[in-house]
């Protein structure tokens, strides 16, 4: 009997001991340790470098104006729009260089001719009566009398009539300096001002009332909007 008391009390002493060095490994360590699962370190963590600067972007080189290679020349053709019984169409314009310091872009089935000293003309091939004279007026010409003469000119036509804003079907054309029109039973005329950086443009449209008017008609305009100075 006090054999077995004996062996009780030997094995509670053993249990505690080995409770108490468990306690004290746990404590030691910060973190539990679950027996038979080898214990793993908690991985190093490099310290990271910071993000290298982006490099600035360096700028977008400016686009090329429509009618304008990069070294600055205007361009063998473009592509000129055109208003057609009320819907915009796109159309291959050819460059043309005057004599007279000046460029412009002709559409098809029109060709430029020049004609006289400081004059131009541009027609419609199958249809001569179909054309327009440019005529260069130089860096100061005397606005008041240009305009009078226009008027005297179209007087002998029929009502010279001014036209402005929206009543002007080219918006290209909108700022022009005047913008005068006639016709008459056979013939609608129209004389039209420009300034284009410095330099003065009269253009003179003359369109036969025919069929070929409907074709004819939205062209001149949309000619005259690519007329440009040379760089001299």
């Amino acid at each position: 009997m006090i054999r077995s008391i004996l062996l009780i009390l030997i094995v509670a002493v053993a249990l505690t001991a080995c409770g108490g060095a468990a306690n004290s490994e746990k404590e030691s360590s910060g973190n539990e340790v679950t027996p038979g699962v080898p214990h793993e370190e908690p991985p190093i963590v490099e310290p990271t470098q910071p993000a290298e600067p982006a490099e600035p972007a360096e700028p977008a080189e400016p686009a090329e104006p429509a009618d304008q290679t990069k070294d600055g020349q205007p361009a063998e053709t473009i592509q000129v729009e055109l208003v057609v019984e009320g819907n915009v169409e796109s159309r291959t314009g050819t460059l043309v260089i005057s004599d007279n310091g000046y460029y412009l872009y002709t559409l098809p089935q029109f060709k430029f001719t020049p004609e006289e000293p400081n004059m131009d003309q541009v027609y419609m091939d199958n249809f001569e009566g179909f054309n327009m004279r440019i005529q260069t007026l130089g860096a100061e010409p005397d606005l008041d009398r240009e305009r009078d003469n226009a008027e005297l000119e179209l007087a002998m036509l029929g009502e010279v009539i001014e036209m402005k804003g929206e009543e002007i079907g080219e918006p290209a054309l909108r700022d022009s300096l005047f913008y005068l029109h006639s016709s008459d039973s056979t013939l609608s005329k129209y004389i039209i001002l420009r300034e284009i950086d410095g330099h003065y443009f009269k253009v003179t449209v003359n369109m036969p009332n025919s069929e070929a008017q409907e074709g004819a008609g939205p062209s001149f305009p949309a000619m005259i909007k690519t007329i440009q100075p040379l760089n001299q």
